[in-house]
Order: C-alpha cells, then sequence, then structure tokens
C-alpha cells in the first residue's frame, strides 16, 4: 500500500531518499582517547552558526565510562564553561550531547567578534567535561564557527514558517519576521529587539535588494507583505535553472553587521513510495512537481538516492518531470 507524502527539494534537484539500510556502531571497549567524534555542525561549511542553533556531538568508539557523567563546555579564553545538563554514557562507553551554539552570557563577550583561540574572530572550542574532575576528555577538542549573533526566525498564520514555495506571494498580515537573542545555557532566549535598534535588508539570492534598510526599531515583529514575484527567483548558472534558492534576510544594529540569516525557497514535490519496502523489491514511485501555486515544473530532474557501504548517499535513478509536472520511475533494489 503506497501513502502520500510532502518532500523538500534539494538545490539543483529533487532528492527522494531511500533509507533502506542502517549505519551499526559496534563497541569496542573503554580506551583512553576518543578517537571518533562527530560534530554535527562546525559552523565552517555551507550552514552558518548562529549563537542558539542546536549541535548534536557524538562519541562512538566506546570510549567513555559508562558509570562517569559528562557534558559539553565552551572555553572562553580561562575557563571551560557548560553548554548543556550531564549525562552518563550509555552501557557501550558512547554518548551523544544536544547543546546550543554559545551565547554571550557562556563566552562573556561578543561570540561572533572575539578571538580567545587565536584561529580568527568567532572559533570556539568546544570538548566533552569529565563532571567529577571538571577535565575535559582527551581526543574531543572540536572549533566551531559562529558567523551570526542574533537568530531571525518566521512565523505565518501564526504557525512557525521554515521555508517559502517558488513563486507564491505571503500576505503581510500573517508573514511575520522575528529577531531574537541566544544569551547562554543558563539565561536562554531574549528578544533584543526591545532594547537594540535594529535594520532590516532583504536581498534575493543573487543580491537583489527586495527591501531597503527597514527600522525594526522597538517592535517585537515586522509583517510584511512578499509577492509571487520575490519568490520566483532563478539561478541561471545551472541547466535547467535552479528555482530552489533563498532569501536573504540582514540585520544590522547601528553599523554592525551582526546575522546574515537565509530562509530556503522550495519547489512543492508530492509522491507516492513504497510502504515496508525490503531489499529486492521493484520500487514504484511517482509524483507531481508544482510550484507554490499550483503550477507544473517541467523538466526537473527528480532523483532517488540509496546508502553506499560508506555511510554516503549516491544516486541510483533519476528521471525529468513531464510537461504537466509529474514523474513516475521503478527502481530495483
Amino acid at each position: 500500500m503506497g501513502k502520500n507524502i510532502k518532500s523538500r527539494l534539494m538545490p539543483f534537484f529533487i532528492t527522494l531518499v531511500l533509507l533502506a539500510s542502517m549505519l551499526v556502531f559496534l563497541p569496542s571497549g573503554n580506551i583512553a582517547k576518543a578517537t571518533s567524534v562527530i560534530l554535527s555542525n562546525d559552523g565552517a561549511g555551507d550552514i552558518p552558526l548562529t549563537c542558539g542553533d542546536e549541535i548534536t556531538l557524538k562519541v562512538t568508539d566506546g570510549s567513555l565510562d559508562p558509570d562517569t557523567n559528562y557534558y559539553v563546555a565552551v572555553w572562553n579564553g580561562s575557563a571551560w564553561n557548560r553548554l548543556c545538563s550531564s549525562k552518563s554514557a550509555d552501557d557501550y562507553g558512547d554518548i551523544e550531547f544536544t547543546f546550543r551554539a554559545p551565547g554571550w552570557n557562556d563566552v562573556g563577550q561578543n561570540p561572533i567578534s572575539a578571538n580567545v583561540t587565536g584561529l580568527g574572530p568567532g572559533k570556539w572550542n568546544v570538548s566533552i567535561i569529565n563532571a567529577s574532575s571538571g577535565n575535559p576528555i582527551s581526543g574531543v577538542n572540536e572549533t566551531i564557527t559562529i558567523s551570526n549573533l542574533y537568530n531571525v526566525y518566521f512565523k505565518y498564520n501564526g504557525e512557525t514558517l521554515d521555508h517559502l514555495l517558488y513563486n507564491k506571494g505571503y500576505n503581510s498580515t500573517w508573514f511575520e519576521v522575528y529577531v531574537r537573542n541566544w544569551t547562554g545555557y543558563n539565561t536562554g532566549w531574549d528578544d533584543p529587539e526591545q532594547d537594540e535598534d535594529f535594520y532590516i535588508d532583504v536581498y534575493d539570492s543573487g543580491w537583489n535588494q527586495l527591501y531597503n534598510h527597514y527600522h525594526l526599531g522597538s517592535a517585537q515583529k515586522w509583517q510584511w507583505t512578499l509577492a509571487a514575484s520575490d519568490t520566483d527567483y532563478k539561478d541561471t548558472s545551472t541547466t535547467p535553472d535552479d528555482m530552489e534558492t533563498y532569501l536573504i534576510f540582514n540585520v544590522t544594529g547601528g553599523n554592525d553587521l551582526n546575522s546574515s540569516f537565509r530562509l530556503p525557497i522550495l519547489l512543492n514535490v508530492s509522491a507516492t513510495v513504497p510502504d515496508g519496502a525490503v531489499w529486492g523489491d521493484t520500487l514504484s514511485i511517482s509524483g507531481y512537481v508544482r510550484d507554490g501555486r499550483g503550477n507544473a515544473i517541467s523538466g526537473y530532474n527528480v532523483s532517488v538516492y540509496a546508502p553506499d557501504v560508506n555511510g554516503n548517499y549516491v544516486p541510483v535513478y533519476w528521471v525529468d518531470t513531464y510537461s504537466n509536472g509529474a514523474f513516475s520511475m521503478s527502481v530495483d533494489t
């Protein structure tokens, strides 16, 4: 029996990922030094870190003591400051933490301009700390880069909005922009617009300015009308044109650029995929690709990805959409 799902489209093509296997980490026993450390985002790549963004840190080599508590901390130049509550490793000596990128109160200075590591502004070392001794675990010293001081978030019709749809307009009565500040682990979120004088500039991903220096002032939110023409920018450097781009919201206070936040613009895809597929099945997959107003998107690539032996995902089948936006494929597993 099939089921209908909604999927976001990645830039340049639509990605339908079939999870047909999983990675298994086998315990290797307690050792003196952590040798397998996984950080979900260090902020140095395509996804910049903002104060308050959630980060996952894992140790997967069985090197920790299951009877000992640990926590994640940031080095502020003179001491390790806690970023999350303590927890013990599992029975295999592994552990996973979720913590937020440090704020001003965590490091005692501007998180995007200070340079306490000597590696450059906004770069901070985080580690896993033994809660009993207060010492960092050997082998865990990860550098993160924080680029944005203030978090920008959006609501539409009262619901949190994490993306826009291509070629769709958004009414100012319901589309709202908010600015907030993650002050630190012990102090949480604050609404800095209440005591700082902010301006917001809006650009498409080609850096064409859509709104010039809107004065947020002491307002708690900004209500703005997005026309369909604001969400239909195409990146013509690809073939076909990439319709999945983003809007850029630059937040400044005084003369300082405090945040540059991207709100993705996505196409709308509906797909029917098999329920409970196993290896050896032939998978019949079909669906439609449309814009935010229901218009068909033709000639757009739809790819199916599957895991390889290294834990990566590789394309195994792909087709282009028909003139009515439909696609259909049969994939052998």
